[in-house]
């Protein structure tokens, strides 16, 4: 009965794990490209200004050239919380592979999502809300995101046109559903009473 106990527990506290997912053929549009944030990704603000950017550190290898896409069908809007205030959110402006070069703690690796500013000071909340967004394509785009699913794993962090603005957040993998893990775990619990026997 303990094993079962822990099993459950693991289980539920795997829930909060959160995942950026690329879907879709970003060089030729078919199927649709999309943006997928599995879970909000909550940021504590380090600077007074405004946010415009979204940045995935280290998101690829980059090549050479930066390829930006906007949003199909357009406008789209980024949804975010700002302390305990309602949702709301900021026109998306683009999306894009890598960068041309380093500037202001970004490096030519790094993707990001332009957005319409939004101002901020030192000590606020920043909620990026769970969402789905989808974009034009350009056969230029990273081949090394564009053609299969691709999970973003790693550092994220706000940028304003000035430098970073928040902490660096770390996304995971996204986990398997809690049934699955409870499933394994009963799994695992029905060997080991076997192996007792």
């Amino acid at each position: 009965m303990k094993t079962l106990a822990a099993f459950l527990l693991l289980a539920t506290a795997q829930i909060g794990s959160s995942a950026i997912v690329l879907t879709g053929n970003f060089s030729t549009g078919t199927p649709k490209p999309t943006l997928t944030f599995q879970e909000d990704l909550t940021f504590t603000v380090t600077g007074t200004g405004n946010v415009t950017f979204l940045i995935f550190d280290e998101w690829t290898t980059a090549d050479s050239s930066a390829t930006s896409l906007t949003p199909s069908p357009s406008p789209q809007n980024l949804a975010y919380q700002l302390n305990a205030n309602s949702a709301t959110s900021s026109n998306i402006i683009t999306f894009a592979d890598n960068t041309a070069a380093t500037y202001l703690g970004v490096t030519p690796n790094d993707g990001y999502l332009s957005i319409a500013p939004i101002a901020v000071i030192t000590g606020d909340t920043f909620t990026v809300k769970a969402g789905v967004y989808t974009f034009n394509f350009s056969s230029g785009f990273n081949p090394l995101l564009s053609g299969a699913d691709s999970i973003f794993t790693g550092n994220v962090f706000l940028k304003s046109n000035s430098g970073s603005i928040s902490n660096l957040v770390n996304v995971p993998a996204s986990v398997p559903e809690p049934s699955a893990l409870l499933l394994s775990g009963l799994g695992a619990q029905t060997l080991l009473r076997r192996r007792r026997k």
